[in-house]
């Protein structure tokens, strides 16, 4: 279990691999630079090892129906998709490029603002900042995270027929009804039940096992984290 400090992690997975080991828990970010994590992604495919990244959400049921919606189009195509988050950027960002890469697929173009200026050495602390990014899909990502004075980690995807906000402290699932307001319009109302949940089939630590075992990717994968 590889749980030190971003900078240490690196070197801490190319000691284990050249020792032999099999089996890798490695916490998030995988490393510091994408050239790390793919450096690492390949030592570990050359070494026949296994290993997983701590990104849960790609087994959290909720997260998985959401990606079930997408691909099936439960609720029409996605159109975009903001995520909400309390500053640090690149650290608690981690998972939401994770899980935007799950439900998204391939990325076609990004661009980013820090809220402060990088500097050589870079800071020790993560800053906040914003982003856009634009999938292969078409889908849009808005990323909002600026520091703010309270924490909030959430996901806001608007599809062509409804709407889905989940997050740490919320989960909902918004339908079109006929408006209580207004006369002939159509406008979003709440669902008292969320989309049914789709578990994955195995706990985390038994999928890396399993990876071990017979060499297929666990779905929290370091290929996934790069």
């Amino acid at each position: 279990s590889v749980c030190a400090f971003a900078p240490q992690r690196f070197e801490m997975v190319q000691a284990g691999v050249e020792t032999g080991v099999r089996g890798f828990w490695i916490e998030k970010a995988i490393a510091c630079s994408v050239g790390e994590a793919r450096t690492l992604e390949a030592a570990v495919r050359a070494a026949g090892a296994s290993a997983i990244v701590d990104h849960p959400r790609r087994a959290d049921g909720r997260y998985r129906a959401v990606k079930r919606a997408i691909d099936e189009r439960t609720l029409g195509a996605l159109e975009s998709v903001h995520c909400l988050m309390s500053g640090n950027l690149i650290h608690t960002g981690s998972h939401a490029w994770d899980i935007l890469d799950y439900w998204c697929g391939p990325w076609a173009t990004a661009r980013a603002w820090l809220d402060r200026p990088v500097t050589r050495p870079p800071p020790a602390s993560d800053c906040g900042g914003r982003g856009h990014i634009i999938f292969e899909s078409g889908v849009h990502a808005f990323v909002s995270a600026r520091d703010k004075g309270y924490y909030v980690f959430q996901f806001d995807l608007v599809f062509e027929r409804g709407r889905v906000q989940i997050g740490n402290d919320v989960c909902r699932l918004l339908l079109p009804r006929s408006s209580p307001r207004y006369s002939g319009f159509v406008e979003l109302d709440e669902e008292s039940v969320f989309l049914p949940p789709d578990p994955y089939p195995w706990p985390i630590v038994h999928d890396l096992i399993r990876a071990m075992e017979t060499g297929e990717e666990p779905i929290m994968s370091v290929r996934n984290a790069v």
